[in-house]
Formats: structure tokens, sequence, C-alpha cells
């Protein structure tokens, strides 16, 4: 997470965005809390706990605010039927995940 959380405000110190994919939820907490406590980097989370109006919600701040330099994402919400060209790039938090094989 250490790492993960200095690649992302390196990214932001650019005034670039990442999507931040993990297969489980937890680390995306802790990725948040994480960030959270720092306040230097605004960013924003999809989860499967979300209604549909609140995920476009987020997908929608993720893509117009020029401050949100982050999208933590489920894989399970997130891996098809959303187009993120704002974002130019993508962490994979669990290795093991593979798009192809998701549930």
């Amino acid at each position: 997470m250490d790492r993960v959380y200095e690649i992302l405000q390196n990214i932001g110190s650019n005034s670039e965005k990442a999507v931040v994919f993990s297969y489980t939820l937890g680390p995306l907490y802790r990725l948040g809390h994480l960030l959270d406590s720092g306040k230097e980097l605004r960013f924003v989370m999809l989860t499967g706990e979300m209604s549909l109006e609140k995920r476009n919600e987020v997908i929608d701040l993720f893509k117009t605010d020029p401050q949100c330099a982050a999208l933590l994402a489920s894989t399970r919400v997130a891996s098809e039927g959303i187009t993120l060209t704002e974002a130019n790039h993508v962490i994979f938090i669990n290795r093991r995940w593979n798009p192809s094989s998701a549930d």
C-alpha cells in the first residue's frame, strides 16, 4: 500500500489521473484511509456496495473534476462497461486478477 500511495502522490503532483483496481475491498479501504490521512490527493471509490446512481456520480466526478486524481475501483464492479479516457495510469493491487476470468 505504501508503494501504491507513493505512485499516486507522483501522479497527482503531475496533474495526471489513475485508476486503482482491486479484486477485494480491503486494499481499497486501506488505500483510501492512507489517502484521507495525507489529504494531498483527491480520490473517489467505486464499489458494489453503492447504488447505480451513486456509481454514476462517482464516475462523473472522476471524469470532470481535474482535482480528482484517483479512482479506487472494485474489479467486480468496474471491470466492464466503463470507459475512462481521463486516466493515463492503471494500477492493479491484486496480481492474480485476470479480467477475462472475473466473476
